[in-house]
């Protein structure tokens, strides 16, 4: 039987033990990838995204860190961006909540994602900071 574990390195990146990138799988894969595609901006009609092999994959979110006239309004545009991304991006989770907190001091928002993996049902709570930190 062949192994069909996905491993991927992690994130934030690191060296290992062995003097190599650190290589993470399972649980912590999952964890790493929803930080990554919140934290990375996709193409838009005027830009051409953060990964050039994958202009699309991503979001929004960092475009919004700048924006505090109406910050009500400015949480709830993150949080459907966020929705939109992990349901465009991330077929391995079924996300259940986004909260957005808009820190306009640090130009920094805090993206509290609650998800499901479709492989466990567990819940999962994980924030990803998009901007200064």
């Amino acid at each position: 039987m062949r192994n069909t574990t996905q491993t991927g390195l992690a994130s934030p990146a690191r060296m290992g033990p062995t003097g190599d990138w650190a290589m993470v799988s399972g649980e912590d894969l999952l964890r790493a990838d929803v930080g990554d595609l919140l934290g990375l901006t996709c193409a838009t009609a005027t830009t051409a995204g953060d990964l050039p092999w994958d202009g699309a994959r991503g979001s929004q979110l960092a475009t919004l860190r700048h924006r505090n006239v109406h910050p009500e309004l400015t949480r709830a545009l993150a949080e459907q961006i966020a929705l939109g991304a992990l349901g465009r991006d991330e077929s391995r989770v079924i996300p259940t909540r986004v909260e957005v907190e808009h820190d306009v001091r640090a130009q920094a928002l805090r993206v509290h994602v609650a998800y499901m993996p479709r492989t466990t049902g567990e819940r999962n709570v994980q924030t990803v900071t998009v901007g200064a930190s």
